[in-house]
């Protein structure tokens, strides 16, 4: 076929339309992502955590973002006027709008509005639905929320309706109004208690002149049916759930045990935020292969060779990480021969764990407190000849971990015996925080968990090198995490506030050696607060200077008590 030269172009509803949009908006987007990285426009931040927003792309909108400066405005129309020339789409003045902040001068908003020709506006008060700027005041700004749901009530006439037929609207219509909102925000408490006031009014009254005998509260009519409830949602508690999903969705991933549960090709198991899932083709295996296929059943490890004919070298490597924890110390048969040849009562019992914590769990019930310990050090050592198979292809045989279990049995009894000599300990000297030398600034940074409420507080204190306070922060988390993660999380909000305010050279301080260690190791971090690790090493590279150490609490009380205190206000508010 000869050359041919279009003439028509595409039309609106052309099946390679969409196509075609989605191009050039490939095209404007790399154009905005180049400009920032070279600095000439910033964006702006949409969390304390340092994250800036250069533009969002939806179907029917765009948004655009930059300081309010001459500089980055004339960068941004020179884009559009660029983008323009090369997809020949023209920029709608009539349907664009410019939205300043508050503390935006006002001879600058007229110099804008007057070299584009557009017109400023002052806020968006919805965009899909929802509300674009949440103030101090949630309630305020979900009040909206009350008002459909009262005035779809209140145009239902109630005695005209069975309870059979209230329960279908309450359900299908009522709860369905707070969705969207619910989704992304998590509501004031008031406002889920008045929304809960008007589903339970509602649902009791029988005209609009009485209020009804409530005979049984809404929380109880909140239990399943077959635990003689309605099935009606809490508000409150459907928002936090609906919440979770939105956070844990997608960000999942099997923990091994037996491997028996878990799909090789489908499933999200392996040791890494960025691919979780197995990407080499099936091979080798069923499409339906469970995990277990790849253990060997002698030694309970991983089948190395098979595993090296299927995947990829990364991804064999990934696999070798895994722990394998409950499989390896206890139903492997490499290890039923260990158990076999330990404590009669140990061989007796009939436990089943997937996790290496349920079998600690059981057998702590099961077992006197020398039985559990004995068992626990041959567990201990059961994972080392795993690890020690599996990585030096070195294997020991049952005897020699029952020899090696007594003996470290025994060399602990011999440590721990105690002394008929008294010794004299020292009293601990009072710690206190020292200032950083010349030139640095020291910043501290500390958790607290409110275990009751469920809840956790993160405190951060910057000082120079007088111990004169330069900056602070404390920020308020709702939903509680092991400690550990909560120091890093602390840490993170740390380095974060560093970075913004531009430190040369930072001295960074936290009482847990567990974070403290991990950020000065330059190995992956795969336990549960890894990927926060790693997304602080990267961070701090921005700190032309920096040290991460240890400090005692004893040295550390004033960002402590910098988190409980806003744990504190927080719940007396709440």
């Amino acid at each position: 076929m000869g050359q041919f030269l279009p003439s028509r172009g595409l039309w609106q509803g052309d099946p390679l339309s969409p196509y075609l949009f989605l191009l050039c908006a490939e095209g404007l987007s790399a154009l905005i992502q180049t400009t920032k990285r070279e600095g000439r426009i910033s964006g702006v931040p949409i969390a304390v955590e340092g994250t800036r927003l250069s533009h969002l792309f939806f179907t029917d909108d765009s948004l655009l973002f930059c300081r309010a400066n001459s500089m980055e405005w004339s960068t941004i129309l020179e884009l559009l006027n660029l983008y323009e020339r090369a997809s020949g789409q023209q920029l709608n003045a009539a349907k664009t709008s410019v939205f300043f902040s508050r503390n935006t001068r006002n001879d600058f908003k007229e110099w804008v509005s007057s070299t584009a020709g557009l017109s400023a506006v002052q806020g968006f008060e919805k965009y899909l639905g929802l509300p674009t700027m949440v103030g101090r005041s949630k309630t305020r700004s979900f009040a909206s929320l009350v008002s459909r749901v009262r005035k779809k009530l209140e145009g239902w006439k109630e005695k005209f309706l069975s309870q059979a037929r209230k329960e279908v609207l309450l359900k299908a219509v009522v709860q369905a109004i707070p969705i969207c909102a619910m989704s992304v925000f998590k509501l004031p408490k008031t406002l889920c208690k008045q929304l809960n006031y008007l589903m339970s009014n509602f649902w009791w009254n029988h005209n609009r002149e009485s209020k009804g005998v409530r005979l049984i509260n809404w929380k109880r009519l909140g239990v399943a049916k077959q635990q003689a409830g309605m099935d009606f949602r809490d508000i409150e508690a459907f928002n936090l759930a609906l919440l979770a999903r939105e956070t844990l969705e997608g960000g999942l991933w099997w923990r091994v045990g037996n491997g028996e549960s878990i799909k090789v090709w489908k499933d999200k198991w392996l040791p890494s935020s960025s691919t979780p899932q197995i990407l080499s083709p099936v091979n080798g295996l069923d499409e339906e292969a469970r995990v277990s296929s790849l253990i060997d059943p002698g030694s309970g490890g991983w089948n190395m060779p098979l595993l090296r004919s299927i995947f990829s070298p990364w991804e064999v490597e990934l696999i070798g990480k895994v722990e394998m924890s409950c499989h390896s110390i206890w139903s492997c048969p490499s290890a039923v021969a260990v158990w076999q040849d330990a404590n009669r009562k140990v061989q007796k019992l009939s436990t089943i764990a997937n996790e290496g914590w349920e079998l600690v769990e059981q057998l702590w019930g099961k077992l006197e407190e020398d039985e559990f310990v004995e068992a626990m050090t041959i567990a201990r050592l059961l994972w080392m000849r795993r690890n020690k198979w599996v990585f030096y292809g070195q294997f020991s045989p049952p005897v020699q971990v029952l020899k090696q279990a007594r003996e470290a049995m025994d060399s602990f009894a011999i440590t721990h015996t105690p002394s008929t000599q008294a010794v004299q300990v020292p009293v601990r000297c009072m710690l206190k925080w020292i200032k950083p030398i010349q030139g640095e600034v020291k910043c501290n940074w500390d958790a607290a968990i409110n275990s009751k409420n469920r809840c956790m507080g993160v405190g951060v204190v910057v000082r120079d090198d007088k111990g004169r306070d330069v900056a602070a922060k404390a920020r308020f988390f709702p939903s509680i995490v092991n400690p550990t993660v909560a120091e890093s999380m602390g840490a993170w909000q740390a380095v974060v506030m560093c970075c913004d305010m531009r430190f040369p050279q930072v001295v960074f301080e936290g009482d847990s050696w567990n974070v403290v260690s991990a950020l000065n190791k330059e190995d992956p971090c795969w336990s549960s607060f890894g990927q926060i690790i790693e997304d602080i090493r990267a961070k701090l590279q921005d700190i032309p200077s920096v040290r991460v150490q240890h400090v005692p609490r004893e040295a550390n009380n004033v960002t402590h008590s910098l988190a409980k205190a806003v744990v504190s206000q927080m719940l007396d508010n709440s």
